[in-house]
Order: C-alpha cells, then sequence, then structure tokens
C-alpha cells in the first residue's frame, strides 16, 4: 500500500461519501488504484478489507476475483445495513452521544496505527456503523 504511517479516519452517510471512501483508501501514494482480494469482519473491529494478507489470518475470506473500490461498494453498503455490523461495538467518536441536538447512524472508514487493522499490515480499510452528531 506504500508509506509506513498511513493515517484514514472518515465517516459520513451518504452513498457518494462511502464511494468516494472507499476510492480514496484504494489508491496508494502514486495515485494508483489498488484491489481488494480478501475481507473478514472483526467483531470488535468491522469489516476488513486486504489489499494483502497471509495464510495465518484463519478468518480472511477470498473474493473470487481482485475487486475494485467500484466493485466493493455495494457488499459494503450491504453488510452496513445488516445485522452483523449492528453488532459491532460504538466507542469514542462513534458513540450515540448525548448532547443538544440529534444523532444520525452513519458509517466510519479507518486504520489504526501503523496503516494497519488489528495489527494486519495489509488492510485497505476497516469499515464499521458510527454514529454522526448533528448539534443545534
Amino acid at each position: 500500500m506504500g508509506y509506513d504511517n498511513r493515517v484514514l479516519n472518515i465517516n459520513g452517510k451518504s452513498d457518494a461519501q462511502l464511494l468516494l471512501a472507499l476510492q480514496f483508501a484504494f489508491r496508494d501514494q502514486y495515485d494508483a488504484p489498488n484491489t481488494c482480494k480478501g475481507w473478514e469482519v472483526i467483531p470488535s473491529k468491522g469489516l476488513v478489507l486486504y489489499q494483502y494478507y497471509s495464510d495465518s489470518l484463519k478468518n480472511v475470506q477470498k473474493f473470487p476475483a481482485p475487486m475494485s473500490a467500484d466493485d466493493v461498494f455495494p457488499i459494503v453498503k450491504k453488510w452496513l445495513a445488516s445485522e452483523d455490523a449492528s453488532k459491532i461495538p460504538h466507542e469514542g467518536w462513534d458513540v450515540n452521544m448525548s448532547h443538544d441536538g440529534c444523532n444520525t447512524v452513519g458509517w466510519r472508514m479507518y486504520l489504526e496505527d501503523w496503516g494497519h487493522i488489528d495489527g494486519n499490515w495489509g488492510a485497505l480499510c476497516c469499515i464499521k456503523p458510527a454514529y454522526l452528531w448533528l448539534g443545534k
């Protein structure tokens, strides 16, 4: 994927925002598009899309062919609406915060330290449902 200190943390609600976020996450440091070769759901993190992964990651499901951001968009959209996705815990800036406004459910796409997810270096991104806060 490129540089070792890759940072990704985007939230939104619309399909257009989700597609743009996926397209961004799938670009490398030379602005070339990458493909996704596998996925897994980590119950404490969300849906992880992998560019690379090792055989030691036993829960990774392989796609039948490399998938582009546009290819995985309908899969991610459907997963976000699933019961499986609703079980992913909300933490920090993703919680249903009590404040002088209202909240709506959207999504967050992110990477953890070193551009990894759960210590795995081949992740393009992780996606999970997240509350979006709407103040007065």
